[in-house]
């Protein structure tokens, strides 16, 4: 070997030296930049499903609040403890009954989200006394008679039964069931209920509207950035939506699959995180928790979002 090419070995070897420390933090910056890309994205979806839950849910209470200030409420609630007639309007307890069905079903007509809408007295068992349902059809009928049932035991009558008179109650979201038996085909629902109280502040009854939970699960799916998927669980985090159909309500079936299973503690995306030089996982998550304080009482969910990891190391190149 020459003293020249000697000369320049020695210097390709120096200036490799020098060049792999600045490569070396180049690459880590650019991996590190891509991941909080990623991160800010992720939030930023997470943040917009969110807003777009809680007004769903806040509609909802909006909706029973109306229901609870039209005359028939009391009206029902003075008969009924006045040998069936209203004493200050002298208006028999049928025909309110008649007025109050007949303003479940115009609400109904104008919000096609609400399943059913029932008035449930807490004596005789929690008996329905006005019932109107939407069938499979989309028609709106009122059921009366042998069709009306004994809610008392249900949890969302319970749980109605113990708030004060500006509370409102949104169930768990789950399978709606007649009868004790889970409907078929499937109805995922929530029920919001609220208290009705009589003249000497005794709760009375509760009124219940049934929501289809379709129409809210529907409304966290539209347009989401490519390679993004979205999750909702239940407080036990069992999975209410997934991108997966077979893994939605799996719990109503004891087949139950939660987020931790689904996804390890690596996944999830973190304030001083990287992308990693090789051995990422498929996909890097984030997921926040739902819930509402005062006068509206919920167990809390968890909405949860993903992005395939492939996604942003393609974004990364």
């Amino acid at each position: 070997m020459t003293k020249n090419n000697k000369l320049m070995l020695v210097a390709t070897i120096i200036f490799v030296l020098i060049a792999l420390p600045s490569l070396y933090l180049f690459d880590q910056k650019v991996r590190s930049d891509v991941y909080n890309s990623a991160q800010i994205e992720l939030k930023r979806e997470l943040e917009t499903k969110s807003l777009s839950l809680k007004k769903h849910l806040k509609d909802s209470v909006t909706a029973i609040r109306f229901l609870d200030a039209t005359p028939p409420i009391q009206g029902i609630t003075r008969a009924k403890e006045n040998k069936l007639i209203d004493p200050v309007l002298g208006t028999p307890i049928d025909v309110w009954q008649e007025r109050l069905a007949s303003i479940f079903t115009g609400f109904m007509q104008t919000d096609d989200s609400i399943l059913q809408a029932r008035y449930i007295m807490l004596e005789d068992g929690g008996q329905e006394i006005v019932r109107v349902d939407r069938n499979q059809l989309g028609e709106i009928n009122r059921l009366q008679g042998l069709q009306l049932q004994k809610k008392g035991q249900r949890d969302y009558i319970i749980k109605a039964s113990m708030l004060d008179k500006e509370s409102v109650y949104i169930s768990p979201i789950n399978y709606n069931r007649e009868n004790g038996q889970i409907q078929e085909p499937y109805i995922s629902t929530f029920r919001v209920a609220k208290p009705v109280f009589d003249e000497n502040n005794k709760i009375f009854a509760i009124l219940v509207t049934n929501y289809f939970a379709d129409k809210l699960l529907e409304d966290l799916t539209v347009e989401s950035p490519q390679g993004t998927q979205i999750y909702l669980m239940n407080n036990e985090g069992e999975f209410l939506y997934h991108p997966n159909p077979q893994l939605r309500f799996s719990f109503e079936f004891n087949k139950t699959k939660t987020w931790s299973e689904e996804f390890s503690t690596a996944t999830t995306m973190t304030e001083q995180g990287t992308l990693p030089i090789s051995n990422y996982p498929v996909a890097y998550t984030l997921k926040k928790r739902i819930s509402f304080e005062g006068d509206i009482a919920m167990l809390p969910l968890e909405l949860g979002v993903s992005v395939d990891t492939k996604n942003i190391v393609c974004k990364g190149e």
